[in-house]
């Protein structure tokens, strides 16, 4: 059963009250029953990889910033 609706995701609770984010369908409800499968469960990404993205971007922000730098100068 639906129990809440957020942007993109609902959150599900099964018969044994195991709570799921799930992707969204414009057709779900708060209070509906539905089944759902594994994929279709969002799963969470481990810290150790939003700390890599994080990372990739300050590296990539400082380049370009380096970059306009040099231009900015010669």
């Amino acid at each position: 059963m639906i129990v809440c609706l957020a942007k993109g995701k609902a959150i599900v609770i099964t018969r044994d009250f195991q709570s799921y984010y799930i992707k969204r369908s414009p057709t779900y409800y708060v209070g509906r029953k539905i089944e759902f499968t594994e994929t279709d469960i969002i799963k969470n990404r481990p810290l150790s990889f939003k700390m890599g993205l994080t990372t990739a971007c300050i590296v990539i922000l400082f380049a370009v910033l380096f970059y306009l730098l040099l231009r900015l100068i010669s």
